[in-house]
């Protein structure tokens, strides 16, 4: 007979720990939710980057206009006294520089008659030193001029400047120039950036956390679910899982209900049809072998018929004993549990079975220890299979019957 496996046997525990959480829908939401978090997170930190550094190249330019607006007012009513010559123009710039105190990063510089003259803050880099290239090019401007240089001084960055040409009496006598250095600038938009990347992963890492709290309290009744289906069984049919809500998990825990309803009513009319049929069975196989165990047979031929139907009559009996052992059997208490002394057990049913047959009986196997069991149960299976076995050996030998083989004897065993 092969095996049929029941839907209520544990699942497999072959699997470690970590497989198991891994294969879990719970973590599997999760990993993606992370891994979108991550995805959002990278793209969201270089564009950060970008526009902070965008807004601070803004904030600079502006700085550099304004600081260019306000010297150009000032320059404009300086220029209206009369009669100003170089020597004025000189003093002129030794006053404004005095007065102004440059941002961080910011350079007021000042060229006369082609030449460098004075800056605030007095220490220049050195890509803007006096004689360098750069400050060659400011000092022989003639028209106002505004750009960006590239520096090869990861300390300096580029160079934003915006000049302004000074005219005297229609000659251009000296250059001002409002000079940014963008090195400083830019390390602090990375540090706000890696500030910004922190804050993001911790975001994540709380998020995370919260949302596998969030998802077991949302998953619990799919988990419940399970876990009642692993529990249901032919002897249990009677769970049922509590409707809270509404949505796809209250439609679920419905549907779960109503299919464990249709299952126990299904189950409990096959029960019910079994138990029946076996107790309406067994009377007319008992009235019909009382009538047969009456009758006066005259010939051999007629004797040895009715012995093979009382025979037939006696293994439908068995079939029907067997149905309604197979009704009691689904009973919750239909196993007693004791623990048995297996040696004196044996010796027990061993002294119950020899009176089934004139056969020479033998006990060669022994037993020790003890075990947990119906004794009673026990008894009556072992007993059954040897009285089978006895009256197959007797069926046989008085009487063949060509169609039971050793296959039906296991069989119905």
């Amino acid at each position: 007979m092969t095996a049929i496996p029941s839907a209520t046997q544990p699942r497999s525990t072959s699997r470690s720990w970590w497989q198991q959480v891994l294969g879990a829908t719970r973590t599997r939401i999760l990993i993606v939710y992370l891994l979108l978090l991550l995805l959002l997170s990278g793209i969201a930190t270089p564009i950060f980057l970008l526009l902070f550094l965008a807004s601070v190249d803004n904030r600079v330019r502006e700085d550099l206009a304004e600081e260019m607006e306000s010297f150009q007012d000032t320059y404009a009513l300086w220029e209206q006294q009369p009669a100003q010559s170089v020597g004025e123009l000189k003093q002129f710039v030794v006053d404004f520089l005095a007065r102004r105190v440059p941002e961080d990063d910011n350079y007021l510089i000042f060229t006369i008659e082609g030449e460098y003259y004075q800056a605030n803050p007095r220490v220049l880099p050195d890509v803007i030193q006096p004689g360098s290239t750069l400050m060659n090019y400011w000092a022989n401007l003639t028209a106002p001029a505004q750009g960006e240089r590239a520096s090869s001084d990861p300390e300096i960055g580029n160079i934003l400047y915006l000049a302004q040409p000074l005219e005297l009496d229609g000659e251009v006598r000296g250059v001002f120039i409002s000079v940014h250095t963008t090195a400083g600038e830019r390390q602090e938009a990375l540090a706000g950036a890696t500030i910004f990347f922190q804050v993001a992963a911790g975001v994540v890492l709380g998020a995370f956390a919260l949302a596998w709290v969030v998802t077991g309290k949302l998953l619990a009744p799919v988990q419940k679910l399970a876990v009642t289906a692993r529990s249901v069984s032919e002897s249990d049919l009677t769970q049922r899982l509590p409707v809270k809500g509404t949505g796809e998990i209250a439609d679920l825990t419905h549907t779960f209900n109503e299919m464990l309803d249709r299952l126990q009513s299904a189950f409990m009319a096959q029960q019910n049809f079994i138990n029946d049929a076996g107790h309406e069975l067994r009377t007319p196989l008992t009235v019909i072998r009382g009538h047969l165990e009456l009758l006066d047979t005259e010939s051999e031929e007629q004797q040895e018929t009715l012995n093979l139907v009382i025979d037939e009559l006696d293994r439908m009996n068995r079939f029907v004993n067997d149905l309604i052992l197979l009704v009691r059997a689904e009973q919750p208490n239909f196993l007693q549990l004791e623990t048995i002394d297996i040696p004196s057990f044996i010796e027990e049913v061993f002294a119950k079975i020899q009176p089934l047959g004139d056969r020479n009986w033998r006990l060669t196997i022994r037993g020790t220890g003890q075990m947990r069991g119906d004794r009673q149960r026990l008894t009556g299976a072992l007993i059954n299979l040897a009285n089978r076995a006895a009256f197959f050996m007797l069926h046989n030998q008085f009487r063949p019957c060509p169609h039971q083989t050793g296959e039906d004897l296991v069989g119905g065993l």
